[in-house]
């Protein structure tokens, strides 16, 4: 979610994404900034989402411990603006800052950490070969259909049909290779990739303006 720093902060949105009576976790850049959650200062907003979180007290905000936003504007300070609301019990919640990419706000890794997973882990794609499928089913089950006399013999033959399509089915089903191997970057790309990070760290740094034309004449 995002909200300009030019539009106030309304207690009415707050309320309708945290007092809802479930679960929920909504993350973005809401421009609220409070010393409380590791931000170097404190603007109106907030202090209204430190205000409405204290007074209900059935979510928590959590922000990572560093400047995610690192502004083009030399005048403007690095700052944390990328933050989470989450209400859920049991579970904690993790921000992890990436000094990566070269957009102005940082990627940023939200951790879930809960209890194991019980439940069976979900079954292994299955795919079905449909040539030796129909062949199966021919040999299985003869062409012509017997007359049938009452309403017991038309069940049992629909059972028998069932039964068939299903051992057939069984017999001609596989699991899928889902394995995909990614090809590596050329290294070309890998050098220029670590070049372009490295000029966004000593741009976010020193806010050298020689430093900052060289990162935009990257690829």
């Amino acid at each position: 979610m995002y909200k300009s720093p030019n539009t106030p902060l309304q207690t009415n949105d707050l309320d309708i994404i945290t007092n809802h009576g479930g679960l929920f976790l909504a993350a973005g850049d809401l421009n609220a900034k409070n010393q409380s959650w590791n931000c170097r200062t404190t603007n109106q907003a907030g202090k209204t989402l430190l205000q409405h979180m204290e007074s209900y007290n059935t979510y928590s905000i959590c922000a990572p411990d560093s400047p995610t936003h690192h502004s083009y504007n030399p005048q403007h300070r690095p700052e944390i603006l990328d933050i989470a609301l989450a209400n859920l019990p049991y579970s904690e919640l993790t921000l992890t800052n990436h000094n990566e990419l070269t957009s102005d706000h940082n990627p940023i890794v939200m951790t879930i950490s809960d209890s194991p997973i019980t439940s069976n882990p979900p079954a292994a794609k299955k795919r079905i070969n449909w040539q030796k499928f129909k062949q199966v089913l021919l040999h299985n089950y003869p062409k012509k259909i017997i007359n049938l006399k009452n309403p017991s013999e038309i069940d049992n033959k629909v059972l028998l049909i069932i039964s068939s399509i299903q051992s057939a089915m069984t017999e001609c089903s596989y699991t899928a290779n889902q394995t995909q191997v990614s090809e590596p970057l050329p290294s070309r790309i890998l050098q220029e990739i670590t070049i372009k990070r490295n000029l966004r760290k000593d741009w976010q740094r020193t806010r050298n303006l020689a430093v900052k034309t060289m990162l935009n004449s990257q690829i």
